[in-house]
């Protein structure tokens, strides 16, 4: 058990980073606690707290996130929190037993350079940078979308690695795609096998050109395998369009499907 107290701590402790911004809330939840002894307004968001708090540290909680989502989640639940909540409701409450306006607006002051000083290593931790696209998508998926608009296919039909093709449903809807986020709204069965072959392409690229015809895609995004990928793809009829981050363009090349129907 302590084992997995000491994953969600883990888990606590890297999602707060550095600096005293978990330390506000803690101490916050404490105020509030006191506080909702007499003010049975603040025992609502209380018991929330306290109940997001024992889920989030509940010791099977991270296996079960695990089995159900596949993948690396549970620290998400850090987000059902309401930290913010918290932090604001006890300051406010706080304040409010001040009887002088004059000392209450002093009060305020403090309060507001607490929670700067608090969340100032969150801040200047390169957690929050320029969106450099209205979309806020990383600058390899501007590049891919164009490579494809430019050099792909008229009628072009997307299997791509998930990190790509999740960003592309944002950035570029205009470019169909053969499924969604883990496999989700495929256009036909052989698009599902297409799906998991693309994720693991260094172990199945001779899997996916036979699957790319069979769901109608003629063109894949795959992690860059060098020049190994590109003589397979292109004995197997697909042009290599592009090199972009760690991903290869391949396209299905016209004359083999002119030739193939």
């Amino acid at each position: 058990m302590m084992n997995y107290f000491g994953n969600s701590l883990g888990s606590w402790l890297a999602y707060w980073g550095e600096g005293y911004a978990a330390w506000l809330f803690i101490g916050s939840l404490l105020l509030l606690l006191i506080l909702s002894i007499k003010n049975k307004r603040m025992r609502p968001l209380t018991a929330v707290t306290l109940m997001t708090l024992f889920l989030f540290f509940l010791p099977i909680t991270p296996s079960v996130m695990s089995a159900v989502n596949q993948g690396n989640i549970y620290w998400r639940l850090i987000w059902l929190i309401p930290c913010l909540g918290v932090i604001a409701a006890a300051l406010t409450s706080l304040i409010r037993l001040i009887p002088k306006t004059g000392l209450q607006a002093a009060a305020v002051g403090a309060a507001v350079i607490l929670i700067a000083f608090c969340g100032k290593d969150q801040i200047s931790a390169d957690n929050f940078v320029a969106a450099e696209n209205i979309e806020q998508v990383p600058p390899f998926i501007v590049d891919i979308a164009e490579n494809i608009r430019e050099e792909g296919p008229e009628d072009c039909c997307v299997a791509a690695v998930d990190v790509v093709s999740s960003y592309l449903r944002i950035y570029a809807p205009d470019i169909k795609l053969a499924y969604g986020r883990v496999a989700d709204g495929y256009i036909n069965r052989a698009a599902v096998y297409l799906y998991y072959n693309v994720q693991a392409a260094e172990n199945t690229l001779a899997e996916i050109p036979p699957l790319a015809d069979e769901a109608g895609v003629n063109c894949v995004v795959i992690r860059t395998l060098g020049e190994v990928g590109d003589v397979f793809m292109e004995s197997q009829g697909w042009q290599k369009t592009g090199d972009i981050d760690a991903f290869t363009i391949y396209c299905k090349q016209a004359h083999q499907d002119d030739h193939t129907l």
